[in-house]
């Protein structure tokens, strides 16, 4: 054999191409050629790998020698009608023990499976007194029965099979193997950095959340194995190095991860019209839907069904005292817009809904939109007049993925003044040095902003950039009116989904 050429797989007399062609007769992979023969000899048909990393074609190497392509089946491997085929792994009873035979067992696996195998793993014993055993030792000691119990015994592989990752010096393709690996994680995404989902327990929505690196290395370890490939093709898995991790975490922009713009918690309107209504990712519009209300399933709407909806959702507002009939109209920009507001790439303006007198429903009319959206009530926040304090709030909102920022019962009388504010409902984006590190991040900002208060008006650039609802209450305790029809509000959610595909 020519140096640094690889062994080939061994088949026995027995086996030969009417026994490889049929699907039907069961094969078992095992150790050396003496293994296979031994198991011939019981009446089995083997295939031995010569190595345990043998059942490989030659791969392709970098520069520096090192393996960088795709591990495949050997060709002799590859010819063998494995579609449908039921195929036993047994190897030596050292496999529990070692971790490069174990790697080698589950990598072969894997390639079986993807190429429809059904794949099962029998397990050897040790001897009471630690000795090895392979299937021609266990055979003399045991005989052809016990190994029938060990072949019936044997288990079905995960269908996902660790997959093994290669460190090489040229760690940029490692950390792209890896990325390869993580792209499985159903947890993960990337939205300006790796990012999961995760769930308020109380709301029952659910927010965008930076995954941290200790978190990263243990998604790592449940994705892939690492290690390096020593001399005569021997797999050393190894930890995780710390370089991985933070490339990893680093990445600009992998291709292979999920994007994740933001969370929904009603059905995704897709820019042609059609409507994402099963919980889960919307690879179109990038957004996660995670259902926080009923919506009833909806048939083919007409243009008859919009404008029944619209009549709808401005029924449910009634009894609030608008000022004038342009303040109806900018709440109902407000329930679409918070809807629609993933299609919409460039600025939108915040929502000011004011009043003359306190309790004329205000906070009220600005959460029966956020409910028909969400679900939820939102809770409220303080505009500070620091413009710092401003600008980390619009980070934490904006990491989250957050529909909404409501600012809630602002000081009466006053003026919305804040530049900070004013760029992040202009540009889109929202750019900031995270707190407690030197790194800047640049993330998309669709965030619907309202603001309540009495008396508030805005000043400077702000006044281009907020439409206002005015309520004007005629009584000096509005919370003493008698006349209110709907003394609980509980907004339906019939032909929402309508209304935003004929009305947009």
């Amino acid at each position: 054999m020519a140096k640094g050429s690889k062994c080939k797989p061994y088949l026995p007399p027995n086996v030969r191409a009417v026994v490889l062609a049929d699907k039907s007769i069961p094969l078992i992979f095992t150790e050396g050629a003496l293994k296979a023969l031994a198991l011939a000899s019981h009446g089995y048909h083997a295939i031995a790998l010569v190595g345990v990393w043998n059942f490989g074609r030659p791969r392709e190497k970098d520069d520096n020698g090192e393996n960088i392509g795709p591990i495949e089946l050997h060709n002799d491997l590859a010819c063998i009608t494995i579609d449908g085929r039921t195929i036993i792994l047994i190897f030596d009873s050292d496999t529990v023990t070692n971790e490069s035979v174990k790697a080698a067992e589950l990598t072969l696996a894997k390639l079986l499976l993807e190429r429809g195998a059904i794949v099962k793993i029998g397990q050897l014993p040790s001897e009471e007194d630690g000795s090895k055993n392979g299937v021609d030792d266990y055979l003399v000691r045991h005989g052809k029965d016990a190994l029938d119990k060990i072949i019936a015994d044997a288990k079905t592989p995960a269908a996902t099979v660790k997959p093994i990752v290669y460190i090489r010096t040229d760690e940029y393709r490692t950390t792209r193997d890896v990325l390869n690996c993580l792209a499985a994680d159903p947890e993960l995404y990337y939205r300006n950095g790796l990012v999961r989902l995760a769930v308020d327990d109380e709301s029952g929505g659910a927010s965008i959340r930076f995954v941290v690196p200790a978190d990263i290395r243990r998604r790592i370890t449940e994705r892939c194995t690492l290690g390096i490939v020593k001399e005569k093709e021997e797999f050393r898995p190894m930890h995780v190095p710390e370089w991985v991790v933070q490339q990893t975490h680093c990445f600009p922009d992998p291709p292979v991860i999920r994007r994740l713009v933001g969370v929904s918690g009603v059905p995704i309107l897709r820019a042609d019209g059609t409507i994402h209504c099963r919980p889960g990712y919307d690879a179109v519009t990038q957004h996660y839907y995670h259902a926080t209300v009923d919506v009833p399933k909806l048939g083919k709407l007409t243009r008859a069904d919009a404008i029944a909806a619209k009549d709808n959702l401005l029924d449910i507002i009634a009894d609030f005292p608008f000022a004038d009939v342009a303040g109806r109209s900018v709440w109902l920009s407000l329930v679409l817009t918070s809807i629609g507001r993933h299609l919409i790439h460039g600025s939108t303006p915040a929502t000011l809904v004011t009043a003359n007198v306190a309790a004329a429903g205000k906070g009220k009319l600005a959460n029966c939109a956020i409910l028909i959206v969400t679900g939820v009530e939102m809770a409220g926040q303080s505009l500070d007049a620091d413009a710092a304090e401003v600008r980390k709030l619009l980070t934490s909102v904006a990491q989250k993925g957050s529909p909404y920022l409501l600012f809630d019962n602002l000081t009466s009388g006053s003026m919305i003044r804040s530049a900070v504010l004013d760029m992040a409902i202009t540009s889109g984006r929202h750019h900031d040095r995270l707190l407690g590190r030197n790194e800047v991040v640049d993330l998309p900002f669709r965030t619907v902003i309202v603001a309540t208060g009495n008396n508030i008006d805005c000043g400077g650039d702000a006044a281009r950039r907020w439409l206002a609802i005015t309520l004007n209450s005629p009584f000096a305790r509005p919370e003493d009116r008698t006349d209110v029809r709907r003394k609980t509000l509980k907004p339906t959610f019939t032909n929402i989904a309508g209304a935003t595909s004929q009305m947009r």
